[in-house]
């Protein structure tokens, strides 16, 4: 049983007969994701920040149809999960792309499964919304859920320690340099820049603050690494120079 069905399990979930297979298929798209910061293991982690949601805020569980809440956090990055962003191309694109991507995969599968349209489409427009530049569109309870624990879960130490190792090798390649220029830009100027208020839940605006400070810290350690590296490299490079000038 995967870990989705086994917190809707806990949580006492009815699921219609769509709904079974749809997370079934959901999960396995996530499981075999290709971009390992939008895998399984970020649907897992919105999983255990729903559980902390629905516990703090009274009240929610019954505004929520649940199944449409957890296909909507199954599916909102199945889109990304094809392909690994190694570029500042599919870096970009993804992130203005990946929301109309994830609802056109999901509606067509939601479709051939028998779901009832209206339930499709309140899902797909969740999952059509859940990227940033949304951030003022008008929702449904279900969408703003969504929208609340995916931008937690960027700030999550879990998601970015594992990548440290990944940031700190691209030093040698001109592609790579310039890739992770681009991701250090970003985060540094846009990223970082979120505010607390865009999100639709107390817990959820009190979480955010926390979890971008700590963020916030760690990344600019690992941006001042990376850039200790480079200089590195440069020296090295300049000293194979005058070796190879001498010879």
């Amino acid at each position: 049983m995967n870990k989705v069905k086994l917190f809707l399990l806990k949580e006492g979930v009815k699921l219609s007969k769509a709904g079974k297979y749809l997370i079934d298929r959901g999960w396995e798209l996530m499981k075999n994701s290709k971009d390992d910061t939008h895998d399984e293991r970020h649907v897992v982690r919105i999983m255990a920040d729903l559980k902390k949601l629905l516990g703090e805020e009274k009240g929610l569980k019954k505004k929520v149809d649940m199944e449409s809440v957890i296909l909507a956090i199954l599916w909102h990055d199945v889109w990304k999960a094809r392909r690994n962003p190694d570029n500042v191309f599919w870096l970009t694109w993804g992130n203005y792309y990946e929301g109309w991507g994830s609802k056109k995969m999901f509606e067509k599968e939601a479709e051939m499964a028998g779901m009832k349209k209206k339930k499709i489409e309140k899902i797909a427009e969740a999952i059509k919304k859940h990227p940033w530049f949304w951030k003022k569109a008008e929702r449904e309870m279900e969408s703003k859920v969504l929208w609340d624990l995916d931008n937690l879960d960027i700030w999550s130490m879990k998601r970015l320690v594992p990548k440290k190792d990944y940031f700190l090798s691209k030093i040698w390649r001109k592609r790579d340099r310039l890739l992770m220029r681009a991701v250090f830009f970003y985060v540094q100027n846009f990223l970082m820049k979120r505010k607390e208020k865009y999100l639709f839940f107390s817990w959820s605006r009190m979480e955010m603050v926390k979890r971008k400070e700590i963020f916030g810290k760690e990344f600019g350690k690992i941006w001042r690494e990376y850039r200790k590296k480079l200089m590195g490299r440069k020296k090295r490079k300049i000293i194979e120079l005058k070796l190879f000038s001498r010879g």
